[in-house]
C-alpha cells in the first residue's frame, strides 16, 4: 500500500533521516472494497473509511517529502491495494473486511518487471506498539 509517492531520487539519504524520526503508534485498517480505476485500469482493494492514524501517517510523510525537496501528491489520498493492472473494469464491490494491522511502514523501490512492476524493500521503520489490542496480521506498509 502506497502512502507517498515520491519517483526516483538521488535524496534518498533526506528521506530515510526524515523517516526515522517519525514516532506514531500502529494502527488497524479495514480493507473492505473491490473497486476499479479507470483511467490507469487498475484493480484494487480498498478502504472505505481512512484511520485517523493513517492520515497522520501520510500527512507526516508527507510534510518529510516537502522538506527533502520532493513535489507529493495533491490529490486526496486513497489507501488500497493494486490487484491487477490493465484490467477490465468492474463495478465497486462490498468485500468481507479483512483487518490489516499496521506497525512499521518501508521505502520500497519499485522498478520495471516484465509486464508487472518489482518492488525491493530499501529500509523499514517500526511504529509505536498500540496500548490496546493488537491483533492481526502484521504486514509492513509502504
Amino acid at each position: 500500500m502506497t502512502l507517498v509517492f515520491i519517483g526516483m531520487s538521488d535524496r534518498m539519504v533526506c528521506l530515510e533521516t526524515m523517516a526515522s524520526e517519525i514516532h506514531l503508534p500502529s494502527f488497524a485498517i479495514r480493507i473492505d472494497t473491490i473497486d476499479y480505476w479507470r483511467r490507469p485500469k487498475v484493480l484494487l482493494a480498498g478502504a472505505s473509511q481512512v484511520p485517523d492514524s493513517l492520515s497522520t501517517l501520510v500527512t507526516v510523510l508527507n510534510e518529510g517529502a516537502r522538506a527533502c525537496d520532493f513535489t507529493p501528491e495533491t490529490r486526496p489520498y486513497r489507501p488500497h491495494v493494486t490487484l491487477s493492472r490493465r484490467s477490465m473494469p468492474v463495478e465497486t464491490l462490498q468485500i468481507e473486511p479483512i483487518d490489516w494491522h499496521v506497525d512499521e511502514f518501508c521505502l520500497v523501490w519499485s522498478r520495471d518487471g516484465v509486464g508487472t512492476p518489482r518492488y525491493q524493500t530499501v529500509a523499514r521503520w517500526k511504529l509505536a506498539a498500540e496500548t490496546d489490542d493488537n491483533e492481526g496480521s502484521n504486514q509492513p506498509l509502504s
